[in-house]
């Protein structure tokens, strides 16, 4: 029958495809509440761009934050650029503070 040979070809395809690095995205379902979802549908819209190019944006920001050679990455660039010797009178406060702290 036509349509099973045309389900043949588009099974044969899809899973061909699969393997192609031009069509490598995963495909996931998940949970969400509504209004994380009514949210993110707003932006879609007003931003012009693919629920996926949204999802897949806000996934790769939190890894990015929450990855922790990314973090002392980030520390390193704000506190490279600082005094390599530590300023005095911090120094003294910490001691004081340390002498009248119950360890």
């Amino acid at each position: 029958m036509p349509g099973e040979q045309s389900g043949l070809l588009t099974g044969r395809l899809s899973r061909s495809l699969r393997w192609c690095p031009l069509y490598s995205d995963m495909r996931t379902a998940v949970s969400i509440p509504d209004d994380v979802y009514t949210e993110a549908e707003d932006l879609v819209r007003r931003l012009k761009i693919s629920r996926s190019a949204l999802y897949a944006t806000a996934l790769r920001e939190y890894l990015a934050r929450h990855d922790p050679d990314s973090i002392t990455a980030a520390l390193n660039r704000v506190h490279g650029d600082t005094n390599e010797e530590p300023d005095p009178a911090l120094l003294e406060t910490g001691r004081e503070t340390f002498k009248r702290v119950e360890w």
